[in-house]
């Protein structure tokens, strides 16, 4: 049994690394006829596409399990991990230069986001009408995003593609992501029942850093090809597709109630790791190997307090 469990695992990353793969090059190519900058694409539509699996892990986890745990523990564990694995990793690789023009704000968006989720997570649960505020304060804050970023002309074109074949490819690979979303969280649940662990630590490891792996394939792709406004504006605008779009939507399904045991340590982490990047931005020019290992050793020093 342990064999086949891991055997469907594999198979469902790869159904999410290939779906978000091409998911990810139609979104951009579209995006790129329409001249919009780079951090810009990567915020909104590049995030939105990485950030697909954990939307859709997400909203399967809230219909077929009792609790919320896996679903919150999706959405905590993903944005631990972009921040102390993902975009660690990128820092090692190549530094990102903070463009304090316009960046900044997003650093303190970001900050403001993960707050307002832990307010609605200490009430013990989240109910359609606090969805329905999250959506708000989402749709608030992209609007201001997108308004306050002009647009810029680019030599990047859509390698000759007709528009037909760019939606038709968005969606086959859309569909990859459901099938490797479903198979996830089946083998996720079946993993934690077998080896006897929590559903909260289900969705705050096995479900989130499988999900992560788009954001993870894309950011270092990036940093790798000297695109580090990608990169950066991908972990960025996926933590904040987590906190408030993915949280809002699978709330809609049905109110939230989840375990306390995420205030202990989970839901602190994801605090601090947010509140250490936003300090990293504001006070540094760029977020060199030395934030990338500090950054890395948090993840880390995470894990071993989650397994050990």
């Amino acid at each position: 049994m342990l064999g086949l469990l891991f055997i469907y695992f594999i198979i469902s990353i790869v159904l999410l690394y290939i779906g978000a793969k091409y998911f990810v090059k139609t979104s951009v190519d579209l995006a790129l006829f329409f001249h919009l900058k780079p951090f810009l694409i990567a915020m909104t539509v590049v995030a939105f596409a990485t950030s697909m699996p954990e939307l859709i892990a997400t909203c399967i986890a809230q219909l077929k399990t009792d609790t919320a745990d896996i679903a919150i523990g999706n959405v905590i564990g993903s944005n631990i991990a972009n921040i102390g694995l993902v975009l660690g990793l990128c820092c090692l690789v190549r530094p990102i230069p903070i463009l304090k023009t316009y960046q900044s704000k997003d650093f303190l968006h970001l900050l403001v986001a993960s707050i307002v989720f832990a307010i609605f997570l200490f009430k013990g649960s989240i109910t359609r009408f606090d969805g329905g505020i999250l959506m708000a304060v989402f749709l608030l804050i992209y609007s201001h995003h997108i308004f306050t970023h002009k647009r810029e002309k680019t030599a990047e074109m859509t390698n000759g593609k007709s528009l037909g074949k760019d939606i038709g490819l968005l969606v086959s690979s859309f569909i990859l992501l459901v099938l490797g979303a479903e198979l996830l969280v089946r083998q996720a649940l079946q993993a934690a029942e077998y080896f006897q662990i929590s559903q909260r630590v289900a969705g705050l490891f096995l479900v989130a850093v499988g999900t992560s792996i788009p954001e993870l394939a894309v950011s270092l792709v990036a940093a790798f090809e000297k695109r580090e406004e990608i990169s950066l504006g991908n972990i960025i605008g996926s933590n904040l597709f987590n906190t408030l779009f993915v949280v809002s939507i699978a709330s809609f399904f049905r109110p939230m109630v989840f375990s306390r045991a995420f205030f202990n340590l989970d839901l602190p982490v994801m605090l601090i790791l947010t509140f250490v990047l936003w300090g990293m931005a504001f006070f540094c020019k760029r977020l060199a190997k030395i934030q990338g290992a500090i950054l890395l050793l948090l993840y880390f020093g995470y894990l071993s307090i989650l397994f050990f």
